[in-house]
């Protein structure tokens, strides 16, 4: 038979008992959530949830991209010769070097439908605009009379040799110069200038606007004018201002 005191310490026991009960019951709550929260990850680090085989996968993944990138690389280097850019290569032919001086004279050349051709400067002796007081007669006056004034220089046509210089006949005072005009032999004359000043003699070359004398009146000549007259290949003489004006290419230097 229970006596009141034996009760109340077996009531107390068993309060205890499920005080103990439930606090280890919270006790592993708790210790559940923590562990809970500690596999999920926090603030982007990698918790025990993605743990080695995680860690593994990634470096699989990495492996493989290192891998892709050094065979895109080798295979940019290693292009074919005609997929690299073009290289802007001057040869020479047989090693020769070239070198033009800026001042030398360049060959004076004409265009035409068929090419480049080479041909000769060529100028009037005086000034074209000068009067004529006698034209070209065939039979009786073998070139023109020019007016451009006493004293005024003559100058050669075109590059040539002198083949005559001299005073005599009705020409007087007189020079005649050979030329090489678009490739044929011309003679050009200049007739009635000044006997004491002529600066060539037979035999010297002349080049294109060089002066060969001064505008007179000696020989058969009624007042200072020169006579001019064109004989192509040294035989019989044609009008020459037609010639001339057919051929003049060049100012008067």
């Amino acid at each position: 038979m229970h006596s009141p005191r034996t009760d109340r310490v077996a009531a107390r026991s068993r309060r205890r008992i499920r005080e103990e009960a439930g606090v280890r019951r919270s006790v592993s709550r708790h210790r559940a959530d923590s562990s809970h929260r500690e596999q999920r990850p926090s603030g982007g680090a990698v918790s025990s949830h993605y743990g080695p085989g995680f860690l593994r996968l990634n470096r699989r993944r990495l492996a493989i991209a290192a891998a892709a990138i050094s065979f895109i690389t080798l295979s940019i280097q290693e292009l074919p010769a005609y997929a690299a850019p073009a290289e802007h290569r001057v040869s020479v032919a047989g090693g020769q070097s070239f070198a033009v001086d800026a001042s030398a004279e360049q060959p004076s050349t004409r265009e035409d439908t068929f090419g480049v051709t080479v041909f000769t400067p060529l100028q009037w002796p005086v000034d074209p605009s000068s009067r004529i007081s006698k034209p070209f007669r065939e039979g009786s006056h073998h070139g023109v009379d020019l007016l451009p004034g006493v004293g005024t220089p003559v100058e050669a046509i075109a590059d040539g040799v002198v083949v005559e210089s001299e005073y005599s006949g009705a020409l007087g005072q007189h020079v005649i110069i050979q030329h090489i005009v678009d490739g044929k032999m011309v003679q050009s004359v200049y007739g009635h200038m000044q006997a004491e000043n002529v600066p060539v003699a037979a035999g010297d070359k002349v080049l294109r606007g060089e002066v060969i004398g001064h505008v007179g009146s000696t020989g058969a000549s009624t007042g200072p004018h020169l006579h001019f007259g064109i004989l192509p290949d040294g035989g019989d003489p044609v009008e020459p201002i037609a010639w001339m004006k057919a051929h003049v290419n060049e100012p008067m230097v």
